[in-house]
């Protein structure tokens, strides 16, 4: 974590079953990296722990298409100014091709239903989450 900030580069966090041990590791560092917790599914709550330590980014994949899923419920909390949309193909595809191989095409499907949880239109998620990822990743693009 300290090696990514110091060099300016954004660290991308997988955590699962792990939320206390990866924010003791974020709280203890010296300075903080821009990071995506990817593949977020996590709560509100977990939403405001993580906001605690810092202000980052909340990668929101084909999870948010499933039936049972919570995480339409937890996008007004992250909010899309710190949303980025994934896909984790080959897995996790969205509604309605879950269960076969997920692809980059279905990125919509997603960004479709982000837009439904926040009253937006599909073009503004689609322009505040990719202007996200270039912040992310400083790309000039």
């Amino acid at each position: 974590v300290d090696w990514a900030a110091s060099r300016d580069l954004p660290v991308i966090i997988h955590c699962r079953d792990g939320l206390d041990d990866t924010l003791d590791v974020l709280a203890s560092a010296k300075q903080l990296p821009k990071a995506v917790f990817h593949s977020f599914g996590g709560t509100a709550e977990d939403v405001e722990r993580i906001r605690e330590i810092g202000d980052f980014y909340f990668g929101i994949n084909g999870i948010v298409t499933f039936k049972n899923s919570k995480l339409r419920d937890v996008l007004p909390v992250i909010g899309l100014d710190r949303t980025v949309l994934e896909t984790d193909a080959p897995y996790l595809a969205p509604v309605p091709h879950r269960g076969k191989r997920n692809e980059s095409a279905f990125i919509i499907h997603t960004a479709a239903h982000v837009a439904s949880a926040l009253q937006l239109s599909i073009e503004e998620v689609s322009d505040v989450t990719s202007n996200n990822a270039k912040t992310i990743f400083n790309l000039d693009i």
